[in-house]
C-alpha cells in the first residue's frame, strides 16, 4: 500500500526529530495525542500509522533484547534496552531488565541510574498508572541504595 502525502511528510518529520535527538516516546506522544481534533481524517490516519511505526521500533528492541538474553548475549540485549531508555519509553520492561541485569553484575550505581531515569520518565508521564509504578520503582531504588551503601 502506498503512503499518503500526509504520512510521507510525517515520516520525514519523525526522521528529522530523531536526527535532532528527540526521544521516540516524545515523538510518539506528539503524533498520537496532540491537536487531533483539528486534523482531517487522512491526517489522523497518517498520524496513527506513523505513531505505530515509532512505537514498534521500541517494542521490537524489547523483543529482540529478550531473545538475545535467552541466547546468552546479555551485553547486546542491554544495548537495545539502553536505546529504549534513551528514547524515554514509558514501558517499564527495558528499565526492569536493566535494573535486574546491572544488579546481578553488582553494578548498583548503574541500576540506581536506571531506577532514577524511570522515575523521571514517570514524573513527566500522566499515563500507565504512573503513581503505582512510581511507588514500585521508588522501592527498587531504596533497595539499591542500601545494597550500594549510598545514603540519600
Amino acid at each position: 500500500m502506498r503512503k499518503s502525502t500526509a504520512e510521507f511528510l510525517l515520516v520525514r518529520w519523525v526522521d528529522a526529530q530523531v536526527a535532532q535527538g528527540i526521544p521516540r516516546q516524545i515523538i510518539y506522544d506528539r503524533l498520537f495525542h496532540e491537536n487531533r481534533a483539528a486534523l482531517s481524517l487522512e491526517e489522523k490516519h497518517a498520524c496513527s500509522a506513523v505513531a505505530d511505526t515509532v512505537l514498534g521500533i521500541m517494542v521490537d528492541r524489547n523483543l529482540q533484547g529478550e531473545e538475545l538474553e535467552k541466547d546468552g548475549r546479555v551485553g547486546e540485549a542491554m544495548t537495545l534496552y539502553e536505546e529504549n531508555v534513551a528514547d524515554q519509553t514509558t514501558a517499564p520492561f527495558p528499565y526492569d531488565r536493566l535494573r535486574v541485569l546491572y544488579t546481578r553484575r553488582g553494578d548498583y550505581h548503574e541500576a540506581i541510574r536506571i531506577c532514577q531515569t524511570y522515575l523521571a520518565v514517570l514524573d513527566i508521564s500522566d499515563r500507565f498508572n504512573a503513581n503505582e509504578r512510581r511507588t514500585t520503582w521508588q522501592s527498587h531504588l531504596d533497595e539499591l541504595h542500601q545494597k550500594a551503601g549510598v545514603t540519600k
